[in-house]
């Protein structure tokens, strides 16, 4: 991969720009799988521009490299970062569920059945390929050499809020909500730049964080009504705070670097 012809920059404002257009779908009365507004074809967006920029900088054969990164799975060293970018996002939202229950205020309703899990998540995964070509396999690299791991995530979690702002609304949400939404969103995005490091700055565990971040919650009993995301908040905090202090162990930085 050449990370020294990226313009992460480029990326993150032509992202929000060629966007616009696809906000203006939600003023459509179109039905959409997963209770999502008709602007979530949006998620394309980050995938053209990101090609579009790497076919003007790098040519064809940079597409090519680019593209195969979605499933640069070989290239992970220390799998069992790879096991926790897969099943962080899972155990965190379940442990929100159970705190709901043993409440007693998680909404009732039937598991999902297994075929129709896979189905559900292998939906999101094409989504987050969009997506995560452009935010991790294009921008996230750069952004980090140039202003370290936490404050590349912060850039591109505020992007990525941001561009989410407008959808919210079109889903019936209410402002409270979209902000705590918005910040678990670019916390959200500091884990993923931590998890990438840790995984050999590799595409594949962000793609499939991002694909479980999205299919986990339509799995549980209830949907997103079975738990509290005030809860799910400060777990996410405490998982990044945990999981950045983890990275910042000698042993891990060292074997980062090799």
């Amino acid at each position: 991969m050449r990370w020294s012809t990226r313009r992460p920059w480029l990326f993150l404002v032509l992202t929000l720009v060629a966007s616009v257009p696809f906000y203006l779908l939600n003023r459509l009365d179109l039905s959409v799988p997963f209770g999502l507004p008709p602007s979530v074809v949006m998620i394309v967006v980050p995938f053209l521009v990101a090609g579009g920029l790497i076919l003007a900088d790098d040519g064809p054969a940079g597409v090519r490299r680019w593209l195969a990164s979605a499933f640069d799975v070989r290239r992970i060293r220390r799998t069992r970062w790879l096991v926790v970018s897969l099943a962080i996002v899972p155990a965190l939202l379940l442990v929100a569920y159970a705190v709901d229950r043993v409440r007693g205020v998680a909404a009732g309703g039937s598991p999902v059945h297994p075929g129709v899990a896979l189905l559900v998540v292998a939906v999101f995964w094409v989504g987050a390929i969009f997506e995560e070509l452009g935010w991790t396999a294009y921008a996230t690299h750069p952004l980090q050499q140039r202003y370290g791991v936490i404050p590349a995530g912060l850039i591109i979690g505020v992007v990525w809020a941001g561009w989410h702002v407008v959808p919210y609304p079109a889903q019936g949400h209410d402002v409270g909500w979209i902000v705590l939404q918005c910040a678990i969103t670019v916390v959200t995005r500091v884990l993923m730049g931590l998890l990438f490091r840790l995984t050999d700055e590799t595409s594949f565990p962000a793609i499939g964080f991002h694909a479980l971040l999205n299919a986990t919650p339509e799995l549980l009993p209830g949907g997103y009504a079975a738990f509290d995301l005030r809860v799910y908040a400060v777990l996410v905090l405490v998982a990044t705070v945990v999981i950045g202090l983890v990275s910042l162990r000698p042993g891990v930085r060292q074997q980062r670097v090799r």
